[in-house]
């Protein structure tokens, strides 16, 4: 199997000019001459999302027009992007980030949703992954943090769902990072590439990944390192459920070296945008998603559970509401009562 490696800055300006410069001309549905989607860092799997959907989103706007694929703001980024109709007019995150936003958590995050409106939901399914280096003793996570080992996690950078999941994670244990510094643990967070060293560098021991099966960088450490798939105890993994996970099994053989069912805390990609998007672009755009779904799943394994007919359903898009312009695509595909 290929070692899959993140692409590096004349790559990523490459991918970039690929979506916002080639990507040019189709139907007019609205006046905007440019669509920018909020992703997150090159060699992600919403990175990769975003250049594969800009070759459809684009016929969604005037001849000329541009989609842009922009290598941030993450899960809780985004969503305060959109919220404030800032930079992006299109962002992906999580069906546990947008209800942590609608219910106002911000002891969880520092987002609300009041204007944030949903195109398509159940992209994939993502898995919160957790993997150490084979024979560092951390395997069981559960067990560690009882021992109260001083346990050094490594995870996204603050606003990505992989910083949040770190801080829940420590809470579905009954502690938080500060009775982890004070056993001598850590948490350090940085970008992707960054995040993926600490581990493989020994300048962490766990590293907390949110992955769609195929990750790019998950896939790469797992062809490169020897690496264990970390478990969480049954009452941990509940808690976690409560707090607004999914309860995902990832299926053994996902990645390298994975030679077993792993359950994980899961979650499902939104694409959202801002309540005061005109409804004939949301309609364009959601038209593209649903013209196209075939053709995406086909170019990307990772969005295989995407589905139209459910897609809009409030349970898959974290409970925010459907944008108008994107009920009348799916009204006039069929797909809604």
């Amino acid at each position: 199997m290929a070692v899959m490696i993140a692409p590096s800055r004349r790559q990523f300006v490459a991918g970039t000019l690929a979506a916002s410069t080639m990507l040019a001309g189709g139907r007019a549905f609205a006046q905007a001459q440019s669509v920018d989607i909020g992703t997150m860092a090159a060699g992600s799997s919403w990175y990769q999302y975003g250049i594969q959907m800009a070759q459809f989103l684009k016929d969604a706007l005037p001849a000329g027009g541009t989609v842009n694929v922009r290598p941030y703001a993450a899960a809780v980024g985004n969503v305060k992007l959109i919220n404030a109709g800032e930079k992006i007019q299109v962002g992906m995150t999580f069906s546990c980030n947008l209800r942590w936003a609608r219910a106002k958590m911000t002891d969880v995050q520092d987002a609300t949703a009041e204007n944030v409106r949903a195109l398509a939901g159940s992209l994939d399914q993502y898995y919160l992954v957790i993997v150490t280096k084979a024979g560092s003793g951390f395997a069981d996570v559960s067990a560690a943090l009882a021992a109260k080992k001083p346990v050094r996690f490594t995870c996204l950078q603050p606003g990505s769902l992989g910083a949040v999941t770190t801080d829940m994670l420590l809470r579905a244990h009954g502690i938080d990072e500060a009775t982890l510094k004070s056993w001598g643990g850590s948490i350090n967070r940085g970008a992707l590439e960054a995040a993926a060293s600490a581990l493989v560098e020994d300048k962490a021991d766990v590293w907390v990944q949110p992955a769609a099966v195929g990750h790019p960088k998950v896939q790469e450490i797992a062809y490169s390192y020897d690496v264990e798939w970390c478990t969480i105890a049954d009452p941990a993994m509940q808690k976690m459920v409560d707090l607004g996970y999914q309860r995902a099994v990832l299926p053994k053989g996902s990645f390298d070296d994975m030679k077993s069912d792993m359950v994980y805390p899961g979650a499902t990609t939104v694409l959202i945008v801002n309540k005061d998007m005109s409804d004939d672009l949301a309609y364009g755009l959601t038209k593209q998603l649903i013209d196209n779904a075939a053709a995406l799943k086909e170019q990307n394994k990772a969005l295989s559970p995407f589905d139209p007919k459910v897609a809009w359903k409030s349970e898959n898009i974290g409970g925010v509401p459907l944008h108008p312009g994107a009920e009348r695509a799916y009204r006039e595909a069929g797909m809604m009562g």
